[in-house]
């Protein structure tokens, strides 16, 4: 039996793909913000524009958006926080629990 083998087959079903789609680019901006903060207080270059480092610097940034959106992502489906609700009612303690 093919479903014994997921881990959580009910709860990808059950999710709300646009609720995980806003989160995930919330968590994204959120480590580009984080990011760009830290390239500003660094203070001036010695040589202006970007250089090989920066890149660097950028692209560990874009992939720890993405490691960040991925486990914000699959820990909101584990407690149900993007199940498709029918009602206004949210469980604010799923939300508390996937943010910590």
């Amino acid at each position: 039996n093919n479903d014994d083998k997921m881990i959580l087959p009910d709860a990808f079903q059950n999710a709300n793909i646009l609720e995980i789609r806003l989160d995930a680019t919330l968590a994204s901006c959120y480590g580009l913000c984080r990011f760009l903060i830290y390239d500003i207080t660094t203070g001036a270059k010695n040589v202006p524009g970007w250089q090989m480092s920066d890149f660097i610097m950028l692209g560990g940034a874009f992939s720890s958006c993405i490691v960040l959106s991925m486990v914000w992502s699959l820990v909101g489906i584990y407690t149900g926080v993007f199940k498709v609700r029918y009602s206004d009612e949210y469980n604010l303690m799923n939300t508390v629990l996937t943010a910590a």
